[in-house]
């Protein structure tokens, strides 16, 4: 409100100050820019955070509720990596889910989630590559109508091995996977519990929350606009950032 009223006034003294043509062009642009840059100052960013946030893990979703009811279509797959390969998923839209369970296989969970045209959920490719030791995953956007869906996934992996994942927008979760693990978004929160291995846990917007954690290096966990919150950590390095919460 600080804001739009400063740049009311700024607007209304430009136009005054023209008028009676007793400063010229750049004097006029300095008053402009002076008023605004005060209401900025006088922000309090906590206020604007929240709004900041949901702006941020709306974007991709904006064209996905334009009415009709909700279209799913399931994804399902198995993959052998043996019990100290590595696991990675790259998603666009929608919440990640990583859990432990035994054998020596990738389970993988997918639901792909529209509204009205159901032909739109054939836009989105799940993609799912393999080789000794490793699996890799990706969410793959087909054309301009792609960013109407979303792709909720829930994997399963060995417990010792390795993950990493990044979301642009959702949440992720990871919960006893024992390998080393590194989880990065731009929106959404990221939530690490009983993993000895966490490297990296990092958001944009969002909030970080790591439960009895441990790291055998440097641990980074850091949001840009949100909280970061650790009980039971231990590590040789802590890196906490956070530029816009507690």
């Amino acid at each position: 409100m600080r804001l739009q009223l400063a740049v009311l006034a700024a607007c209304l003294a430009t136009s005054t100050v023209s008028a009676q043509a007793r400063l010229d062009a750049d004097q006029i642009q300095g008053l402009a820019q002076d008023a605004i840059a005060q209401a900025i100052s006088q922000i309090d960013v906590r206020q604007i955070q929240g709004i900041a946030r949901d702006a941020l893990r709306g974007a991709l979703r904006s064209y996905q509720g334009r009415g009709g009811p909700e279209e799913t279509e399931r994804f399902s797959r198995k993959v052998k990596l043996g019990r100290d390969g590595r696991v990675t998923l790259t998603n666009i839209s929608g919440d990640i889910v990583f859990t432990t369970g035994p054998g020596d296989e990738v389970s993988i969970d997918a639901i792909k989630r529209t509204r009205g045209d159901k032909s739109q959920l054939a836009t989105v490719q799940i993609d799912v590559s393999d080789r000794p030791g490793r699996v890799d995953m990706e969410t793959r956007f087909t054309n301009r109508f792609s960013n109407r869906v979303s792709v909720d996934y829930t994997v399963t992996v060995p417990v010792s091995a390795a993950v990493e994942i990044k979301s642009v927008s959702g949440d992720v979760k990871v919960t006893g996977v024992r390998g080393a693990v590194r989880a990065e978004a731009v929106s959404g929160d990221v939530t690490i519990v009983d993993t000895p291995k966490l490297e990296v846990a990092k958001v944009v917007s969002g909030e970080v929350r790591l439960t009895n954690v441990a790291s055998d290096a440097d641990l980074q966990a850091a949001s840009v606009s949100g909280n970061v919150r650790a009980n039971g950590v231990k590590t040789h390095g802590l890196d906490l950032a956070t530029v816009s919460g507690g």
